[in-house]
């Protein structure tokens, strides 16, 4: 077999036809790859044959790999694959890439050119296999107590999958411990600690364990939330380095006080060094801080808050030179605030006046960007440029950069002279630059002299010495690289500023062989230079197919005078190209400006052709004339065509011979008629003109180069075409034929010579003859534009006619009119649709008065749409029944418009008589007119009506009726139905009619059926006839009477809208309200009919519902199968007015859903013990049960026995044969519980039956009982575990210690948990405060810790236990046990370990917590204040809370009070709001007092460590040893509580429902501001009164009563605003006052008051009680 791991080399050595073998070695070295050695590399590898080949001459050699699992062979390629492109004799090495885990067979050929002295070796080999890549980890989830991780695999390989191991530590431990090996992917480690590290790795393991992957591990700390850690920094005097302990994602510097800035940079591995550097000053810093980080790999689980940098207080920009200049600023600072600035470095950019671009300078040294720093020095600055600045912090963190700061004046640097800058600042850093602008290679050094000498230096030697001659073999001045070497050459030149270079502003050829020349000067910023101005100076320079040739001043162009600033150079060559510059000349000449060049050619412009000399127009025609010319000589031009143009004249406006107008018309462009390309060519026709125009023309020859075009030559006489008659229009065509026209439309046709006067159209009826001469028509138009060809021909009222048409073109001469054109169809105008015949025509006789008579008719109809009608009138003709030929018009109807459709007929009519009626529309058009709508017996003329009975008086005859006194008047021609009644309720704009008053001799009627008592109404009333045209008019009270008082109805019709198990829905009708102002609902419900004591219940739900109307209410929580019955009553705003109670009728809830069987009940597998097992289910369709809890009953099937093997429990022997119920705690989902859990138990070899059901919280919704389908029976239990061993300590702090050990056999133990026990060793004599301590040498005691037994903090399989709680800096011994499952013995319990061996566990001493700082106050209001503070750090303290106090000489009595909304929260929350203390209060209320300042403390309180087993069994007082010092807020920074705004005096104050012993008081609540409602409180006084008048018995004077507060009405709920004042004296005033009292008396609100008087008693004024209690009592307000 051969194993992956190792590598196996199988050669196999064979000879062809050489006499010599040439050696052949082949192995692999790593996977995929395979060496292959022959010849010399061969044998120092240890193969052997020969180190050479045999060949006389070797051409190449041949290597072929083949595989040995599928035969396939493939030639290397020796040249690529084996760096050998030329064959050795000596052989070589070859490294193949192949597949890995595979076998192969390598022959390696000679191939010589004798083909008979070839020989070749083979060699097999196996090819490594390729071992699976590291598994890729993330982190998916966090929380404070759990890490989820996935990962995936990195690669297989040639791995055959079998497994992950996954395996986890406390960060740094070394302590790995295997979470899982399995084939998932992810795993959630849970029960961690809070904020603690942690790491992972992850492995993937083969079937082929030498393939299995390297460990993938976690390379930072996994924190739990919020995984935040603290590190001290403490002071430093410069930047401070810091080694973390973990990865940070982001950190901030907490510091105690002040604006100190400060910036954190990370660096090393995970970013784990940390450098701390001061910000906005230079130095260090002298108070303490700390680095609050965030660790990196909860990154994405939190939250960071950022704080921007602080910009720079203000920068300046100083000391300017040509290239230098130096920054000074002062940095910003937050108070009590730090910037979360990561690697922060100044960011100084500067930009040049006049561009918007900000350009960095880092400085000198990178000095510009060193935080701390107050100034810097700027170089490579550019000389005369005006520059602003500004200044920023930047961060690595880039959205936390600092706004800038801007320079508030900008600084502009002088000019250098040319020298002065090097030669690579302007782009060419290897090159001298010469006085006249030439640049040569700094490997000449003499390049200069024959070009005026060196006027800048090369970027290596970038300073000019002042000699003239000391370089250069003497001939020119010194580049040196520093200024120091200028010291042996006459110093430094001297730095004078020459003349600024000039603006090149022009430099183009505007005429023949010339150029024209521009410029403008320019100055320096600072407005000044050393030149003194000689003349400007230009040169010109020919540019040649070899290049650009001598330079040559244009002496023309040179001139002395300074404003003088634009040339022409004349006589050069056409179509040369030439470079032009320009400078000013100095008197001395190295300040002479530098030359402005051009920087492309300016080629001149060509000679152009010569115009040609004459041009003629002949062969006139109306549409073309022909055209010729002399040519003339060309130039430069080279021929392309001759271009002859034509341009139309305008015509003036003017008269004919005629006296007609014609009109102007415009003339054109000028329009290219011929285009000739043979300059031989010389006339052409001139076409496409119009006809009786003139023209002027012109012609020129052009070039290719257009600038070389002749001018044109422009005849002096316009040519004149000849005139022309129109054309006929054509294509007639008529569209769009409606009632009275139709359209005409044509195409118009050349119009030669014709100046145009209109289109001519003209129309006739079919059949008659056409009008003569030139008039205008009757039917027809004329159309005044030519580009208007239609129009709309009108016909006058003629639809439905043939018609024909004609049209022509006129024009101002008469002889160019055109001839008729005739349209060769007839054109039909259409019908109107006529109008619809009238609808609903009615008429009736109308009420007489006078103006009109009884012989009246009212006539309307309604009128259908009028189709196309053009109204005129409406025709309605009347005619007596009976005479249907005797038709008679209404003119009155005639002279309506069409709207509104009616009229009055007033004369012609008989009285009292019928009539027919007939109705028709009249239109303009008759063929519109519609037919006639006729109607008999309409109408009939009405009679002589009643006169209206007189009323005499009206008045309330109860709560819903009025009487009506009224006297009869003329009846008239009416025969008496009756008298009609009605009645209208005030407000309303309408009548209710009730029955008629019957007989006619009557003189008084009741009105009854009102809605409402006690309100307004009025009544009217007619006569009515049996003719209703003879009725009366009515006749109406004028003013509204009161009824009497009414009660409300009580409500009715309950009706049962939902009824359920546990709720119903019912609604009810109200009953009328009658008097009652709705107030409430009353609802209440009774449940046990059967106990006589039962009482009504109040359903607040229903009684608070808002509204009257459409009721309906929802009772829940009703118990199933229960009978119930509902009464409501209606209560009003009086409580006279409530309605009796209505009843509902009894009826039963329903009984539940009842929840079904548990499903699928089976044991589950592998769970049977001695003592226990485990069952499993299903629940069922919940239906309506609210699950409560499962009831799991067990029974015992088979008996106990004789003996036992291990007996149980004294307490757990349960009888066989009954049920028992066993514990289950399981949800309704997906539940399991175990008979035999504690504190029952199972005994052994016992068999067992287990039945389930679903408990509800109605039971009447339990399901029923699912029994298990097999019975179980337990196993046998006799073997005890075994003695744990290797005990050994670690790990020890203050107060624990960890224990570990190995685990014995378990056998038969069902393991519960480590019983630990330890022994505290007296050996000290101690006292440490705030402890008992005892003294008595080596007294100790074995005492159990049972955290060790807490199985899921240690299971078994981990093998150890932290043990808490001990005495700190003590002696401790301890040992160990495994306990088995004790509900039913202890007998399977191991032996306890051996001790300690050789060392006892040894506490240390712990440190304090130190002293929080940073303590503020702020946001004060009456009653509360607000806190915070800065941690200090921990130490060995176990937080326990944070205690904050407050105290007050006059509030607390001077002593500290615990403010209990502080400190209870976790460490993290050093922040709170102070409104109520703790213990010891000396106000009514908890809460802080008003306007009162406190003092403030606050420390860290902790939990004590200490050891709760004592060896006397006792338990020690906390160790507050641990907690901090405290911290006392300053006393010029002490809160003070606001003074309350006080709330406002009650509105509304009134006093209603007056007895003789009582009234009722309501007010409205008004804003209550800063008070803290206590209570309403109304207190009355009895004033002094004197009462007399009839009826009553005496006139007593009363003495002021005391002010008392009626029990009733101290009101503990805001929201009630009203109170019955009981036990007054009758007919008695009383003052009354009330107030909104405070827990704080100074938010109190003044009084609100009344005086209200109660009424006489009953039984001194009995006749006018009835009568007082209807009538509104109100109190009056002082």
């Amino acid at each position: 077999m051969i194993s992956t791991l190792s590598i196996l080399v199988l050669a196999l050595i064979t000879q062809v036809t050489s006499s010599e073998l040439l050696a052949l070695s082949v192995s692999s070295s790593s996977p995929g790859q395979l060496d292959v050695l022959w010849g010399s590399a061969a044998v120092s590898a240890g193969a052997s044959g020969a180190a050479q080949t045999s060949c006389g001459v070797l051409d190449a050699w041949i290597v072929t790999v083949t595989s040995m699992s599928d035969g396939a062979s493939t030639d290397v390629d020796v040249g690529a694959n084996c760096d050998l492109p030329v064959p050795a004799v000596q052989g070589h090495t070859c490294q193949l890439t192949l597949t890995s885990n595979a076998y192969y067979n390598v022959e390696v050929l000679e191939d010589c050119n004798d083909t008979q002295a070839r020989s070749s070796s083979n060699a097999s080999a196996f090819v490594m296999a390729q071992p699976a890549s590291l598994p890729t980890i993330l982190l998916t989830d966090v929380s404070e107590t759990s890490i989820s991780i996935s990962w995936s695999s990195g690669g297989d390989g040639d791995c055959v999958f079998q497994n992950w191991q996954a395996d986890w530590q406390v960060y740094g431990s070394g302590n790995w411990q295997q979470v899982e090996n399995g084939t998932g992917t992810s795993i959630a480690m849970t029960g961690l600690q809070g904020n603690s590290a942690y790491e992972l790795r992850v492995q993937q393991v083969c079937s082929d364990t030498g393939l299995n992957s390297g460990f993938a591990q976690t390379g930072e700390g996994l924190f739990t939330l919020p995984g935040i850690f603290n590190v001290y920094v403490g002071t430093s005097s410069d930047t401070r380095v810091i080694q973390l302990s973990y990865g940070p994602s982001r950190c901030k510097i907490v510091k105690q006080c002040c604006g100190d800035q400060f910036s954190v940079c990370f660096s090393g591995t995970d970013s784990k060094t940390a450098t701390l550097s001061r910000m906005e000053v230079p130095g260090g810093w002298g108070q303490d801080l700390w680095l609050q980080c965030t660790a990196a790999s909860v990154a994405d689980y939190t939250t960071f808050t950022e704080v921007q940098a602080p910009a720079p207080q203000w920068i300046e920009l100083h000391e300017a030179t040509k290239n230098t200049m130096r920054a000074k600023y002062r940095l910003g600072w937050i108070i009590d605030e730090t910037a979360t600035c990561d690697c922060a470095e100044l960011s100084l950019e500067l930009r040049a006046d006049g561009t918007d671009v900000w350009t960095q300078f880092r400085g000198k040294d990178d000095s510009c960007t060193i935080i701390g720093t107050r100034d810097c020095f700027l170089i490579d600055v550019m000389p005369d440029t005006k520059y602003w600045g500004r200044l920023k912090m930047s961060c690595q963190n880039s959205s936390v950069d600092s706004d800038y700061t801007y320079t508030q004046d900008p600084i502009i640097t002088p000019p250098g002279c040319i020298w002065s800058t090097h030669t690579g600042q302007w782009g060419q850093a290897t090159m001298f630059e010469c006085a006249d602008g030439t640049y040569c290679s700094e490997a000449d050094a003499a390049c200069c002299v024959a070009h005026g000498g060196r006027i800048r230096c090369p970027a290596s030697t970038p300073f000019m010495c002042n000699n003239n001659f000391d370089c250069a073999d003497s001939q020119d001045r010194c580049c040196v690289a520093t200024e120091e070497e200028c010291n042996q050459h006459g110093g430094l030149r001297t730095c004078e500023v020459p003349a600024k270079t000039p603006l090149l502003t022009q430099a183009e050829s505007l005429g023949p062989a010339s150029l024209t020349i521009s410029w403008e000067p320019q100055e320096y910023l600072i407005g000044y230079s050393s030149c003194q101005f000689l003349e400007w100076r230009v040169a010109i320079s020919q540019v040649h197919i070899y290049g650009e040739g001598e330079w040559e001043w244009a002496l023309d162009c040179n001139s002395r005078n300074y404003d003088q600033r634009t040339c022409t150079i004349e006589n050069l060559l056409s179509l040369t190209a030439y470079n032009v510059q320009v400078w000013a000349q100095c008197t001395v000449v190295e300040l002479s400006s530098y030359p402005n060049r051009t920087t492309v050619s300016v080629e001149t412009r060509p000679i152009p052709s010569v115009a040609p000399s004459a041009l003629f127009c002949t062969q006139l025609e109306p549409l073309q004339f022909f055209a010729d010319w002399w040519p003339s000589s060309s130039e430069d031009c080279e021929f392309v065509a001759w271009q002859l143009d034509a341009q139309l004249m305008p015509r003036t406006a003017g008269f004919t011979t005629d006296g007609l107008y014609e009109e102007a018309a415009p003339g054109g462009d000028w329009v290219t008629k011929c285009l000739l390309y043979d300059r031989n060519v010389l006339e052409c026709w001139v076409q496409g003109l119009l006809a009786n125009r003139e023209y002027k023309i012109r012609v020129r020859e052009t070039c290719t180069d257009p600038l070389a075009n002749s001018p044109f030559f422009e005849r002096y006489q316009e040519c004149t075409t000849l005139t022309m008659p129109a054309f006929e229009p054509l294509n007639l065509t008529a569209y769009n034929e409606d009632l009275y026209t139709f359209e005409a439309s044509w195409e118009p046709n050349d119009p030669k010579a014709c100046i145009f006067q209109y289109w001519d159209v003209q129309a006739k009826v079919n059949g008659t003859d056409w009008p003569d001469g030139d008039d205008p028509p009757v039917f027809g138009c004329r159309v005044l534009e030519r580009s208007t060809t239609n129009c709309t021909v009108h016909v006058g009222i003629n639809s439905g006619v043939h018609f024909e048409w004609r049209v022509r073109e006129a024009c101002t001469v008469r002889r160019l009119f055109t001839n008729w054109v005739y349209y060769d169809g007839l054109v039909l105008t259409r019908l109107p649709d006529p109008a619809s015949q009238p609808q609903n025509l009615s008429a009736f006789s109308i009420s007489p008065s006078h103006e009109i008579s009884y012989t009246s008719l009212n006539v309307s109809w309604d009128a259908l749409p009028p189709g196309e009608c053009i109204f005129t009138g409406w025709k309605v003709e009347t005619s007596i029944t009976g005479e249907t030929t005797n038709w008679q018009e209404s003119t009155e109807c005639r002279a309506n418009p069409r709207e509104p459709f009616s009229c009055t007929i007033t004369t012609g009519l008989l009285s009292n008589v019928y009539y027919d009626m007939r109705i028709s529309e009249t239109c303009v058009d008759p063929n519109a007119e519609g037919e006639a709508l006729v109607v008999y017996s309409i109408a009939r003329t009405r009679p002589v009506p009643a006169v209206a009975p007189v009323l005499v008086s009206v008045f309330a005859t109860s709560a819903r009726s009025l009487g009506v006194s009224f006297i009869q008047q003329s009846a008239g021609q009416c025969i008496f139905q009756g008298y009609a009644m009605q009645w209208q309720l005030q407000g309303w704009d309408y009548w209710l009619s009730d029955a008629d008053c019957l007989p006619r001799a009557a003189s008084l009627c009741s009105v009854t059926g009102f809605p409402s008592s006690q309100s307004y109404y009025t009544v009217r009333m007619m006569e009515t006839c049996s003719d209703p045209l003879a009725d009366s008019p009515w006749v109406e009270w004028p003013e509204f009477i009161q009824t009497w008082p009414e009660p409300a109805q009580a409500p009715s019709n309950f009706t049962f809208v939902e009824l359920t198990a546990y709720n119903v829905t019912f609604s009810f009708e109200p009953g009328l309200g009658l008097d009652c102002t709705w107030a409430s609902w009353q609802v209440q419900m009774l449940q046990d009919f059967i106990n006589p004591l039962s009482d009504w219940t109040d359903l607040a739900d229903c009684s608070a519902l808002p509204f009257r109307e459409n009721v309906t209410c929802s009772i829940l929580g009703l118990q199933s199968n229960s009978e119930y019955q509902v009464r409501v009553r209606e209560t009003c705003t009086n409580y006279i007015y409530d309605s009796d109670w209505g009843y509902s009728p009894r009826f039963f809830s329903s009984m539940p859903v009842q929840a079904a069987l548990p499903q699928d009940l089976k044991v589950v597998p592998n769970s049977i013990t001695a003592f226990f097992f485990d069952v499993s289910w299903v629940a069922g369709p919940a239906g309506q049960c609210v699950f409560k809890e499962w009831v799991m009953e067990v029974f015992q099937i088979s008996p106990d026995p004789g003996d036992w093997a291990l007996p149980p429990l004294v307490h757990l022997l349960d009888e066989p044969h009954t049920w028992v119920r066993h514990k289950c705690t399981a949800g309704r989902e997906s539940p399991l519980c175990r008979p035999g859990d504690l504190p029952r138990s199972l005994k052994q070899n016992s068999t067992y039956s287990v039945r389930i059901k679903e408990t509800c919280v109605d039971p009447n919704a339990d399901s029923d009982f699912t029994i298990l389908d097999v019975n179980v029976t337990t196993v046998i239990a006799i073997e005890r575990a075994e003695a744990p061993a290797n005990l050994t300590v670690s790990n020890e702090t203050a107060y624990t210690f960890l224990l570990e050990f190995d685990a014995g056999a378990p056998h038969d133990c069902y393991f519960t948990g480590w019983d630990v026990e330890v022994r505290e060793n007296w050996t000290m004599e101690v006292n440490i405060s705030n402890e008992t301590n005892y003294t008595e040498v080596n007294y100790s005691l074995w005492v159990p810790r049972r955290e060790c037994q807490e199985e899921d903090l240690f299971p078994r399989h981990r093998m150890r236990c932290v043990v808490p709680r001990l005495r700190k800096h003590s002696l401790y011994d301890a040992k160990v046990r495994e306990t088995c499952y004790d509900g039913y013995t202890y007998d399977l319990d191991s032996d306890f370990s051996d001790e300690l061996p050789n060392r006892q566990a040894e506490t240390e001493v712990p440190e304090a917590a130190t002293t929080p700082f940073g303590l503020e106050s702020f946001e004060p209001g009456p009653y509360s204040f607000s806190l915070r503070w800065f941690a200090g750090d921990p130490q060995d303290c176990l937080y326990m809370k944070w205690l904050v106090e407050i105290r007050d000489n006059n509030f607390t009595g001077g002593e500290w009070r615990e403010a209990i909304e502080c400190g209870r929260q976790e460490r993290g929350v050093t922040s709170c709001t102070i409104t109520e203390l703790h213990g010891g209060y000396l106000g009514e209320e908890a809460h802080v007092r008003s306007n009162t300042e406190y003092e403030v403390r606050v420390k860290e309180a902790c939990e004590t460590y200490t050891s709760i087993y004592e060896p006397w069994g006792g338990a020690r007082e906390r160790a507050q040893y641990l907690d901090s010092p405290i911290f006392y807020l300053a006393s010029n920074a002490l809160p003070r509580t606001l003074v309350p705004v006080p709330t406002l005096t009650p509105s509304q104050f009134e006093v209603y429902d007056v007895d003789h012993q009582s009234f009722r008081l309501s007010w409205q609540a008004p804003a209550s501001n800063d008070c803290r409602f206590r209570n309403w409180t109304v207190e009355i006084q009895r004033a002094i009164q004197c009462i007399s008048g009839p009826g009553y018995t005496n006139c007593t004077d009363v003495e002021n009563d005391p002010w008392t507060i009626p029990s009733s009405c101290v009101i503990e709920d805001r929201s009630i605003t009203s109170c019955q004042v009981y036990g007054v004296t009758s007919y008695a005033f009383y003052n009354v006052r009330m107030r909104e009292r405070c827990s704080d008396g100074t938010a109190e609100s003044d009084d609100a008051s009344l005086v209200d008087q109660t009424n006489v008693c009953a039984r001194e004024r009995k006749d006018e009680v009835d009568d007082d209690r209807a009538l509104a009592h109100s109190g009056r307000l002082e």
